[in-house]
């Protein structure tokens, strides 16, 4: 067993993921440590609620995150734990409700935390025997919906966001530090048989926009409506 493999594997690994609140509060002390802005139980208009809603690179960057228990293949014996939250059945729960989160906010929203062991290209690599968090990646990132994933390869442990089959934010070999992927600061989206890539920073703009316009209408409903114009 490689020495990455025996410490994903390990108690304390397996621990941080055993609860909801474990793992959301791994996840938060990721976001601390980086210094990004958050709200944590962010509500969205509808009146549903997202785990963390975190922003970067002073505002201009936006992304959510939203915490699961269990997403692992790996074991811990003493406790039956098996990566329940891996299976196809439980991730396709989690995919289409980050799906509703990320065309509500209009910003990416990725599951995590994902304890792995092996190569980052496993993260979404294709063909026929794709693994379930493989096809999440690679189907999710049509909808905008990534993966955080602690990742332990070759001797290394780093924390990567994947999103449409590449880094949205992870470690720069060449930077020697952590940084986020121009190339996938974009939401995704489709009108029929055509797609198209925003930059987060325009879809920050018009979701502003659109939650001013929102706020007008609903002062003006409180306000005027029926009331007389003389």
């Amino acid at each position: 067993m490689s020495v990455q493999a025996k410490y994903a594997r390990s108690k304390e690994g397996c621990e941080l993921l055993e609860t909801e609140e474990r793992a959301s509060a791994w996840v938060r002390d990721l976001i601390v440590g980086n210094g990004w802005d958050f709200v944590p139980e962010y509500e969205m208009p509808s009146g549903k609620r997202i785990d963390y809603l975190v922003s970067a690179e002073d505002g201009s960057i936006q992304f959510g995150i939203e915490c699961k228990r269990r997403m692992s293949y790996l074991l811990r014996d003493e406790h039956g734990f098996r990566g329940e939250g891996m299976k196809a059945s439980a991730l396709a729960g989690y995919f289409e409700q980050a799906a509703a989160y990320a065309m509500e906010l209009g910003v990416p929203v990725f599951l995590g935390p994902v304890i792995h062991a092996g190569k980052k290209s496993d993260l979404y690599h294709g063909g026929n025997n794709l693994s379930s968090l493989a096809a999440l990646n690679i189907f999710g990132g049509h909808m905008n919906v990534g993966t955080l994933v602690n990742l332990h390869s070759f001797h290394n442990t780093y924390w990567v966001m994947i999103l449409r089959g590449a880094a949205f934010w992870g470690y720069d070999w060449d930077l020697k530090d952590y940084a986020f992927n121009e190339d996938r600061l974009s939401v995704a989206r489709t009108n029929g048989s055509k797609s198209e890539r925003v930059p987060i920073a325009l879809a920050l703009e018009e979701r502003a926009e659109q939650e001013n316009d929102l706020a007008q209408n609903t002062w003006w409903r409180e306000n005027m409506d029926g009331k007389d114009g003389g």
